[in-house]
């Protein structure tokens, strides 16, 4: 094939180019590792997220359950010992539960619980009063109360354990729930605390997992 002078400035550089192709082709082919993706890492292993919430009513319930066995026992008690449970179911059913939720780093929980526990049972009696009146024979022995003041008071202690086990029931329900703590770690060890009961006394201490 021959060409002429006039088209020689063209030609010259297409077949520059073309010669240029077929060398970058080459250069591909001999090293497919130029043009292959990056390996990509494989999935990490799932993590065990902590729950979102734990938790801890069943320390409420046996707070108050310690409130019920001395009321319990103020009610078969005579004298000072029952005076002295009477107070002490009354003080640990209105600030046990509360006292816990602070513990659990909650305080404004634990004000809320305890105006609960306060409000419910004086309402529920105040309803336990009024239908104890209302179901009375008719009488105008009393000025306060025109039926008579012994029937309310039984409608008043029925209303007030149902309004108590209420607050209960939505303290260990509602209430009791936290965000669960995670275990201080430095330098890759994890430091636990740790327990042991043993004859003649308990020992405690921290432990720590490497």
């Amino acid at each position: 094939m021959f060409v002429g002078e006039e088209m020689l400035p063209f030609v010259v550089p297409l077949a520059a180019d073309v010669v240029g192709q077929h060398a970058t082709l080459a250069a591909s082919r001999q090293s497919p590792d130029a043009t292959a993706p990056a390996p990509t890492d494989p999935d990490p292993p799932p993590v065990d997220e902590p729950p979102a919430r734990e938790w801890y009513g069943w320390q409420t319930l046996l707070v108050d359950a310690g409130a019920i066995t001395a009321m319990g026992i103020a009610a078969h008690a005579n004298g000072n010992a029952g005076t002295v449970a009477g107070w002490s179911s009354v003080i640990g059913y209105a600030l046990g539960s509360p006292i816990v939720h602070g513990f659990h780093g909650r305080p404004l929980v634990g004000l809320g619980d305890a105006g609960m526990r306060v409000a419910l049972p004086l309402v529920a009696a105040l309803i336990g009063i009024a239908i104890g009146e209302a179901s009375c024979p008719p009488s105008t022995s009393n000025f306060l109360f025109p039926n008579s003041a012994f029937c309310g008071l039984d409608g008043m202690a029925v209303g007030a354990v149902v309004g108590a086990g209420a607050a209960s029931a939505l303290d260990a329900v509602f209430l009791a729930w936290e965000r669960p703590k995670r275990s201080a770690s430095v330098d890759g060890v994890t430091w636990l605390p740790a327990v042991a009961v043993e004859r003649g006394g308990a020992v405690a201490g921290v432990g720590g997992r490497f």
